[in-house]
């Protein structure tokens, strides 16, 4: 404490003699090996690391135990030579090497609060040092040293905030160090090219994808199981949130493109992205009002059985679905096909839905052609198809 603070109301000056039994501990003799090599701890300065020390680098047999100053759990360990003022809390029987006194804290005063106490006062340490070159703190010093302490009870419940916040800061650490882990296997991964977060289509101009971020490592992770929105997600329940929303958060150039024709009610009905369906499939875009489905193919989905099979479950559930090339949306702003060359968009998809749709029949035509192969018809729309499912 400095000379000139003030000693809030209803707190006292104590010496560390005051606080409890002070212990400076011992080197058990070098030149005999059977003092070390045990499973009992001895802490140095080595060890002072975090808030506890619950094991040491250096163990001491059972020998090298009965010629040293066995502390109890719980005790407050200072280095007091050289690296003057690193504290902690035993959380295990053991001793100590000279460098460390050790306060063995009676029942008027709390541990946790002594060793903050001392945390915040290291300072205070330093001046009861001796003057040289290197900081010494003997016992005799060391017990001199005042410190304010208010009654135990709010010793208690100040230890206790404080210790809160030491958990809370450990478990932030912890994170940290799992965070760092992770960036070095996904360094390994991106830079290596054994995880690519942008693959162009097979077609020129299709499915270029916009990525970046966590979403672009889940993304990424999802298709690497296999997951995408041409897949069955039951089995993958527990993504399919996760994955639809950062589906919608990394669309496609295509995707984006047309989301900017939809939104906001521009055809007077409101669409979703990425939706999920039946917690089954994720539609592109849905109007749930008019049970119509967009999706939206790059040449990945070329002749693919698993869009016919989507395709089959969605109109059995009551939905009618329209498909667009990626590329029919990038170089085509009317959409091609859909709307005429003198139509806009916007109002032959108005149109459009104004009529009911949801017959809860299959629009799905299939053709044998006799040499392995069928021609699959979906809403005029046709795909070959090998008899492997390929």
């Amino acid at each position: 404490m400095q000379n000139n603070q003030k000693i809030p109301e209803g707190w006292s000056v104590k010496k560390v003699k005051d606080l409890g039994r002070v212990v400076t501990g011992s080197t058990p003799s070098m030149s005999c090996p059977e003092n070390y090599g045990g499973t009992f701890c001895w802490a140095t300065a080595q060890d002072f690391s975090s808030k506890y020390i619950s094991d040491t680098v250096i163990k001491l047999s059972e020998q090298g135990k009965n010629c040293s100053r066995i502390l109890p759990s719980g005790s407050i360990l200072i280095t007091c030579i050289a690296s003057l003022g690193l504290n902690a809390i035993s959380k295990v029987e053991m001793a100590t090497n000279q460098q460390i006194n050790a306060i063995i804290p009676n029942k008027e005063n709390n541990g946790e609060f002594i060793y903050y106490q001392i945390s915040y006062n290291t300072n205070q340490l330093k001046r009861f040092a001796g003057a040289g070159g290197m900081m010494i703190l003997t016992k005799g010093e060391f017990e001199k040293v005042p410190f304010i302490f208010p009654p135990l009870p709010e010793q208690e419940k100040i230890a206790e905030i404080l210790g809160t916040w030491d958990e809370a800061i450990e478990k932030l650490s912890r994170l940290i160090e799992q965070k760092k882990l992770l960036k070095k296997g996904l360094m390994q991964k991106l830079l290596t090219g054994k995880t690519r977060l942008y693959k162009p289509s097979p077609l020129a101009g299709e499915g270029d994808t916009l990525v970046s971020g966590e979403g672009a490592t889940f993304l990424a992770y999802c298709r690497n199981e296999g997951v995408n929105k041409t897949t069955s997600h039951r089995q993958y329940a527990p993504y399919i949130k996760e994955f639809s929303r950062q589906m919608r958060k990394n669309p496609t150039i295509a995707e984006n493109k047309l989301w900017q024709k939809i939104r906001n009610n521009q055809t007077g009905y409101k669409f979703r992205r990425q939706h999920q369906i039946d917690n089954k499939y994720i539609a592109d875009f849905v109007c749930l009002e008019k049970r119509l489905i967009i999706e939206l193919d790059g040449g990945q989905h070329a002749d693919n059985i698993k869009d016919i099979e989507r395709t089959t479950y969605l109109e059995k559930c009551d939905f009618r679905v329209i498909r667009f090339w990626d590329n029919e949306i990038l170089n085509n702003a009317q959409i091609g096909k859909y709307a005429g060359k003198n139509e806009n968009f916007v109002d032959t998809m108005k149109s459009d839905l104004e009529k009911t749709y949801g017959t809860g029949e299959s629009n799905v035509k299939v053709q044998d052609n006799g040499d392995g192969t069928y021609t699959v018809t979906i809403r005029g729309r046709k795909y070959n198809v090998a008899s492997n499912g390929n």
